[in-house]
């Protein structure tokens, strides 16, 4: 996706993400760590992996542990 389409994709996967959809939420949390139609802001993905991680997302769980293992967007433990 480029420019424009990469912003109004984003902009759905909010959207979606908001309303508790665990898949939109793991993808939201993709655009935030790439900077993808989004400010790049690693520790709004990290919340976003999160939230998806917290409703049995595998690939979020899978994540969120990147985050932590690299320091990105948490506490590096």
């Amino acid at each position: 996706m480029r420019g424009n389409n990469v912003i109004e994709a984003a902009k759905w996967y909010q959207k979606a993400a908001e309303q508790g959809n665990a898949e939109a939420q793991e993808e939201l949390g993709e655009f935030y760590l790439a900077g993808n139609g989004v400010e790049k802001k690693t520790h709004k993905a990290a919340e976003w992996y999160r939230k998806a991680a917290e409703q049995d997302n595998v690939e979020a769980q899978y994540k969120l542990g990147l985050c932590y293992a690299l320091g990105q967007g948490v506490l590096k433990r």
